[in-house]
């Protein structure tokens, strides 16, 4: 097998990627994937069942992204962006970790409270 399409800046960034992939930061793609992007620091690194087309940005994002463990299946089409977020399956978009508390979007501003409730305020 030889690697073809692939751009890798970093060190050990794009090792053992497959196909297609761009990897960027130490360690970013460091595993099998393939039509990865992978941006960051270890970002879709340790990827072992192959995971396709999907995108890593941020510190740890997507690391370990379809775990070498036997019940994890291939993760395919899923985006992750934050430090340490991870899909755990295919078609699946995450954001940020569990230490987010509020997220803007459309000039709306929606706040995570305690016990699990979600406030909406316009900015």
């Amino acid at each position: 097998y030889t690697p073809e399409y692939n751009v890798a800046i970093g060190y050990q960034a794009g090792f053992l990627t497959k196909n297609g992939s761009v990897c960027i930061g130490h360690a970013a793609g460091y595993g099998r994937g393939i039509g990865e992007v992978a941006i960051g620091k270890n970002s879709g690194s340790k990827s072992y069942d192959l995971p396709t087309n999907c995108i890593c940005i941020g510190t740890n994002a997507g690391y370990n992204l379809g775990s070498i463990s036997s019940d994890m299946k291939q993760i395919v089409n899923s985006i992750v962006i934050g430090y340490n977020v991870k899909a755990n399956k295919s078609n699946q978009i995450v954001i940020g970790n569990s230490s987010i508390t509020e997220v803007i979007i459309a000039n709306k501003k929606i706040i995570f409270n305690d016990g699990g409730t979600v406030t909406w305020e316009t900015i």
